[in-house]
């Protein structure tokens, strides 16, 4: 090694800054090798290995970016294994249900996780599901690779273990059957094979990725669909409207979910799982789960047809296309270096989608109360508060032994079907849309 460069890693290592521009401060260390591969309980599928090269070397077809700029964070790399899955589905040859940014969206991803040293973990597994043939290895995003993929990453985790999910598709709305939803609807994610398959509902998102995760393990995820605000259901919610960033700094959680108000009233023994309740369903996990969504449950979100009017660097090969959410996000982050609080990097999301004139509020989900005013990351436990009581309730006075019992009360109305799911926001075709692969 030159002697000038063993000076600037010395400098480096006193300083603790990056003066070289490759990514590491100090002497780089060897990459561990990857673990052998494990299966899964369950019998599903053990996801594909990533090739070591991937982070260095672009894959065919556009797969990886080492030629555009990086988004490089000063935040710590996780301390225990980190596991990936990443979903983009553009739905090719469904007519008018067709997209054209979501395996963009993922792109954008994979280069978020490298410049926040995500990839960088002692163990780094990835999963893509796409439609799209610029992911040659990546499975169908059908409904049974989905929940697959789900288990997958659910399973074999321990404290310390960092999890990350991001779906970019279509997402929709149907009937809910097991009283949970103060709307009557429950949020659903769109597979690729919706129409012969189904969606798959927020019920059974929290009970496949939620509930087994143990307690000490984090999971960070991204919706940028429709509807996609409590696609979780999560117990806790932050609406990063103009209201609710007014009073961010007054209330750590904007509000909870009426689950999470009846658990609250009735402490803390009835903690974990999904527990039935009077009037409705409680959900709690154990683990630091959090879901930024692209849109409230009302609304829907944007398909945006050039994704550098967000300052992010374009894609080879696919288009330009992409999700607002998505890179209102990564536009965020690498515009702080990565340092920012909860509410702070909402408020820069909201203004980057209001700059561009979306209507499309971000919303926070999570599975504790959390600390707004604290800083972000991807990894390591929320830092969480604690709630106030909730306020007492009236006590009845005890009626006469023989008094006439109180009328029923009116039963509810049934809830219409909702029609058919929305699609993201149209956007002008490009001049010669992706093809399907052969």
């Amino acid at each position: 090694m030159p002697m000038v460069d063993r000076l600037v890693q010395k400098f480096e290592e006193v300083l603790g800054v990056d003066l070289d521009g490759d990514g590491v401060v100090g002497k780089p260390q060897p990459r561990p090798a990857a673990r052998p591969q494990q299966h899964a309980p369950g019998g599903h599928r053990p996801p594909p290995q990533r090739p070591q090269q991937q982070q260095q070397q672009p894959a065919a077809g556009g797969g990886a970016h080492a030629h555009h700029p990086q988004m490089t964070f000063k935040e710590a790399k996780p301390k225990g294994n980190v596991k990936a899955l990443l979903i983009g589905i553009n739905y090719y040859g469904q007519g008018k249900a067709q997209l054209r940014g979501c395996s963009n969206d993922v792109k954008t991803v994979q280069r978020l996780l490298r410049g926040l040293g995500v990839t960088q973990a002692r163990s780094y597994q990835e999963v893509v599901l796409s439609d799209d043939s610029v992911f040659p290895n990546a499975l169908q995003p059908t409904r049974k690779e989905m929940l697959r993929a789900f288990r997958w990453l659910a399973s074999n985790n321990q404290p310390g273990d960092t999890l990350f999910l991001h779906f970019s598709g279509h997402g929709s709305q149907t009937r809910d059957l097991d009283g949970d939803e103060e709307d009557g609807y429950d949020e659903t994610l769109l597979p690729v094979d919706y129409k012969e398959a189904g969606h798959i509902t927020d019920d059974e998102i929290f009970d496949s990725l939620c509930k087994p995760l143990p307690r000490g393990v984090r999971m960070t995820a991204i919706f940028d669909c429709c509807h996609s605000g409590t696609a979780m259901d999560l117990p806790y919610e932050f609406v990063a409207d103009e209201p609710g960033m007014a009073s961010a700094m007054a209330r750590p959680m904007q509000s909870m979910r009426p689950s999470a108000r009846k658990r609250q009233a009735g402490g803390e023994d009835r903690d974990r799982g999904l527990q039935a309740a009077a009037g409705g369903v409680q959900k709690f996990c154990d683990a630091d789960v959090i879901l930024f969504s692209g849109c409230t449950d009302a609304q829907t979100s944007a398909d945006v047809g050039n994704i550098q009017k967000f300052g992010v660097a374009a894609h080879s090969g696919g288009g330009n296309a992409g999700g607002a959410c998505t890179h209102a996000m990564a536009k965020a982050l690498s515009d702080c270096n990565g340092r920012l609080t909860y509410v702070q990097l909402l408020q820069r999301m909201r203004k980057a989608l209001v700059d561009k004139g979306y209507k499309q509020v971000p919303q926070l989900s999570t599975s504790k109360p959390v600390d707004l005013s604290a800083q972000f990351s991807f990894h390591g436990v929320m830092p969480s508060v604690a709630l106030p009581p909730p306020p007492p309730q009236p006590q009845r006075r005890p009626s006469h032994p023989h008094a006439t019992p109180p009328p029923s009360p009116p039963q509810p109305q049934p809830v219409h079907q909702p029609p058919a799911p929305p699609q993201r926001r149209p956007v002008t075709p490009p001049p010669s849309p992706p093809q399907r692969p052969p």
